[in-house]
């Protein structure tokens, strides 16, 4: 009995001392390009924002352009990347990336910058120049979807775990007994 108060003692301890990690969380966004006329559909992924919190993206990343331009990554050395993620939901970004900043592989054709603040203003523009802001941003909806499945809690494996060792010393206690009742 012992034995099993040890190891329920030992896992909550674990439990309790394990810092738990922030949940990163990837987006899909779209938004119409207004720096060509209004017309290219922009559509994109931003990756590694942690939840609850203000942070820079691990990645950026445009994968379709109807105007058939900028498709690549951006994160390569951004002059502003912050992003506030709470609940899971993107509750302001500044992204400004000038291809010119960037190297091989990341895009280095075009800029691409996004303002957003819900209900307030919200900007973005993806040009063909590597080195200038398009002149031409206007008020519009950017729209960002969660593609990241949600992360399960920290705890919960450890405490399987917990469980699965008081299992298995109840069973070598029962195991012993038994065998100690046959040899009697």
């Amino acid at each position: 009995m012992r034995k099993i108060l040890s190891a329920a003692l030992a896992a909550s301890i674990l439990i309790v001392t394990v810092p738990a990690k922030a949940a990163t969380l990837d987006f899909i966004f779209t938004f119409t390009n207004q720096s060509t006329s209004g017309s290219g559909l922009v559509t994109g992924i931003v990756r590694g924002l942690l939840d609850d919190a203000i942070g820079p993206a691990a990645s950026l990343e445009i994968t379709d352009n109807t105007d058939g331009f900028g498709i690549g990554e951006y994160i390569g050395n951004p002059d502003t990347n912050t992003w506030q993620v709470a609940s899971g939901v993107i509750n302001s970004s500044t992204f400004l990336s000038y291809g010119t900043n960037n190297a091989f592989p990341d895009a280095t054709c075009c800029t691409l910058s996004i303002t957003f603040i819900p209900l307030q203003s919200s900007a973005a523009s993806l040009t063909n120049s590597p080195d200038s802001v398009s002149s031409r941003q206007a008020p519009l909806t950017i729209t960002f979807e969660p593609s990241s499945p949600v992360p399960v809690p920290t705890a919960l494996p450890l405490f399987a775990s917990g469980l699965g060792v008081m299992g298995l010393l109840g069973w070598r206690r029962k195991r012993k007994k038994v065998a100690a009742a046959a040899t009697a």
